[in-house]
């Protein structure tokens, strides 16, 4: 699901005008990370590492269950 929803990075990068350079360096993780990211092929994520990218980008994670999808 984050992998099909990640153009919000994208979006928001661009908006900032960030690279993934820039956006890692913030973040504190690695630019192939971010990379992995945008392009879906990131497996195994780290909680952590996936909040501190969110946070660089001035985004939060609502965890919600199946029902409250709807």
């Amino acid at each position: 699901y984050i992998a099909s929803n990640w153009s919000v990075r994208q979006r928001t990068a661009k908006s900032t005008e960030l690279t993934q350079l820039e956006l890692a360096t913030r973040a504190g993780v690695s630019r192939a990370f971010v990379n992995r990211l945008e392009a879906g092929s990131a497996t195994a994520v780290y909680p952590e590492k996936l909040l501190a990218v969110l946070n660089a980008l001035g985004l939060s994670l609502c965890v919600i269950g199946p029902d409250d999808a709807k």
